[in-house]
């Protein structure tokens, strides 16, 4: 992107570097889909770069964008579609390099081709109660300060630790390196000269980024994680909108085009005199964000209680680990490690989406055979307390470190469980 402003390779190169170091990038290293933000910046140069082919080479490109963000995430691919949109107003209404015909027919062979390989995906979830909604709109929203908040992440900004649990969804911290650029910038653009139709070129792109942003700001409307007025909405507009789920990402377009845009400001105004400024820009980002790693490893802390001897020998006497009622987050994490590494099946997951009324039946009827004793002789069951008039002639109940854990009487794993004292620690 460093090449639309300047030719210098040396200066390209530090530019490009500082958009790796940036907070945003830096906080999903470990995700292997969310860390592919090269796409978003990818569709940003597209739209910002001078296209001297034709508009079917243009469209080309665009295309296999779309068809690899496809591939890659769905929250990823929104975004690149939403700033191809915009492209394809800035050629046919600022431009006049597309016709009407063209821009309602690349339209709609991009939302084609994003359907059929979302349905080879599978991303697509069909269901009675037709409610495609997912939880968390409103709760991993953009915070209004999030430019400036590290959520406890920063090395030298460490007092502002204001955040949910959920802080990761719209983590869009500038890092000291870029709140820095961001004042630098602000000192320079005044005297710089920037031609009225360039920033004419940009209005399809402003617009997009703006409903970007209102659309990750959400209904809840908070403040360094204080809520200050909630907008109500509709049922179906509030499902509509539920389907972005984690609305604090779709900022991320906004957020590298406004370092693209301080870039160019301070590169524009030092020119071969930024190379340094930028480096030591750098040099405070890697240092401020040194410790993200650390801070999302114990921001939510844990200890696992599965420590009785018993579990080792239910994990080898067991095909399935079947969790029946409500679990805390915490224990289902480590009850799902423990299933995994014996080999065994689980009965809970996390998931985005899913159909909650099947769910529901689901858990109904497994409460239910457990109140009639009809278990699985290869089950062993996690059952909440909440759940009781468990048939003791049918199935055998016992608490193992604090959890009530019950199997059929056919189950070899029965006098295990049944066990209160012994060599196995039950609790």
């Amino acid at each position: 992107m460093a090449g639309l402003f300047t030719k210098n390779r040396l200066i390209q190169l530090t530019v490009a570097s500082f958009f790796i170091v940036s907070p945003v990038l830096v906080n999903r290293y470990y995700h292997i889909g969310l860390c592919a933000q090269w796409a978003i910046l990818c569709a940003l140069w597209f739209y910002m770069k001078e296209h001297e082919e034709s508009f079917y080479k243009i469209f080309t490109k665009w295309l296999i964008l779309h068809i690899v963000t496809t591939f890659i995430f769905p929250h990823l691919e929104f975004v690149v579609l939403v700033v191809f949109i915009a492209h394809l107003f800035k050629l046919r209404f600022i431009e006049k390099k597309a016709s009407y015909h063209q821009l309602i027919v690349s339209i709609v062979s991009v939302l084609l081709t994003i359907m059929l390989i979302g349905l080879i995906n599978g991303c697509f979830m069909f269901n009675k109660s037709g409610d495609y909604s997912a939880w968390g709109y409103g709760e991993k929203n953009l915070d209004l300060l999030a430019l400036f908040n590290p959520y406890g992440s920063s090395k030298l900004l460490y007092f502002m630790k204001e955040g949910s649990v959920f802080w990761a969804e719209g983590y869009n911290y500038l890092g000291i390196g870029g709140i820095i650029l961001l004042f630098l910038a602000i000192a320079v653009a005044f005297k710089s000269n920037i031609k009225r139709c360039k920033i004419r070129n940009y209005i399809p792109l402003l617009v997009a980024l703006s409903l970007l942003t209102l659309i990750a700001i959400s209904n809840r409307i908070t403040v360094f994680n204080q809520v200050i007025f909630e907008i109500q909405l509709s049922e179906k507009i509030f499902a509509l909108l539920s389907v972005f789920r984690a609305s604090g990402r779709l900022f991320w377009p906004a957020y590298y085009f406004l370092i693209y845009v301080l870039l160019f400001f301070v590169v524009k105004y030092y020119d071969k005199k930024s190379i340094p400024i930028l480096i030591v820009l750098i040099a405070l980002q890697i240092f401020d964000n040194c410790d993200i790693d650390k801070h999302k490893n114990n921001f939510n802390p844990a200890e696992n209680p599965i420590k009785s001897s018993k579990w080792e020998v239910i994990g080898r006497g067991s095909k399935n680990l079947v969790i029946a009622g409500k679990v805390p987050w915490d224990d289902g994490k480590f009850l799902a490690l423990f299933a995994c590494k014996h080999n065994m099946k689980i009965n809970r997951g996390f998931a985005a989406r899913f159909d909650w009324r099947a769910l529901q039946s689901y858990v109904k009827n497994l409460t239910v055979q457990l109140k009639e004793g009809i278990a699985d002789p290869q089950n062993v069951y996690i059952v909440s307390k909440e759940i009781t008039a468990i048939p003791k002639d049918k199935i055998t109940c016992g608490f193992i470190d604090n959890f009530k854990v019950c199997v059929s009487k056919q189950s070899a794993l029965s006098e295990l469980i049944a066990e209160k004292h012994g060599s196995h620690g039950l609790l």
